[in-house]
């Protein structure tokens, strides 16, 4: 017989070895119980008892069960959705400056690297 105090003023009779051993098993019984040590009447941690040792050994040993498959084939950070029409200003606002804008401007604006990208043309094709 094992009396095992599951938890604080819980405390559980098991009457045979095979009893502990499946309570270690489903989790009752963990190392935070303690167990009944009848040849010095004192409470020791479970941790200490063979059957407990020995059933977290063989718990550790097992195999972790393999993980589900992935739901996608290829992985992404950007969105998956389709980009909103609302960023993608219209095509009349790319090619005009203004009233005095010339047909080539917009062209040359982009070639020669206005803004935060200024020479990056150049790092890139030399």
């Amino acid at each position: 017989m094992y009396l095992v105090e599951r938890r604080p003023g819980r405390e559980e009779l098991y009457r045979s070895e095979a009893e502990l051993a499946a309570a270690i098993d489903r989790g009752e019984v963990d190392s935070a119980s303690r167990i009944f040590h009848r040849a010095t009447s004192t409470w020791i941690s479970i941790t200490l008892h063979p059957l407990f040792k020995a059933r977290t050994a063989e718990r550790s040993q097992d195999p972790a069960p393999p993980l589900p498959p992935l739901p996608r084939k290829s992985w992404t950070f950007l969105p998956v959705e389709a980009p909103s029409q609302a960023l993608i200003p219209p095509a009349t606002e790319l090619d005009t400056e203004g009233p005095a804008a010339k047909p080539g401007d917009s062209r040359r604006a982009q070639r020669s690297g206005i803004g935060p990208f200024r020479g990056l043309r150049r790092i890139l094709h030399g």
